[in-house]
């Protein structure tokens, strides 16, 4: 299934699906550049990792920059994902 529908794109409505996301919903892709631009967007896929593992989620920060905001999220996707396993399969 599309990962997300793009409603705009230079000032112009369309509607066109980017991406996908695996049928567990636990991996998902897109080329949606500058995604993370976006401070909603960034909210809810926080909001979503936290669901996903049934974490109690903390008060989100409010006027977090886009930089504290990405270190936040990596930090939460460093403690969900096996590191060792993935830098393995790499060859690091």
């Amino acid at each position: 299934q599309p990962m997300l529908q793009i409603t705009q794109s230079g000032g112009r409505r369309i509607k066109m699906n980017d991406g996908c996301i695996s049928k567990d919903g636990m991996t998902m892709g897109c080329y949606a550049h500058g995604i993370f631009d976006e401070k909603t967007v960034r909210e809810k896929l926080i909001s979503w990792f936290f669901i996903r593992k049934n974490i109690q989620q903390p008060p989100l920060i409010t006027g977090e920059s886009l930089t504290e905001s990405i270190n936040r999220l990596s930090i939460i996707l460093e403690r969900s994902l096996n590191m060792k396993y993935i830098v393995d399969i790499l060859g690091f």
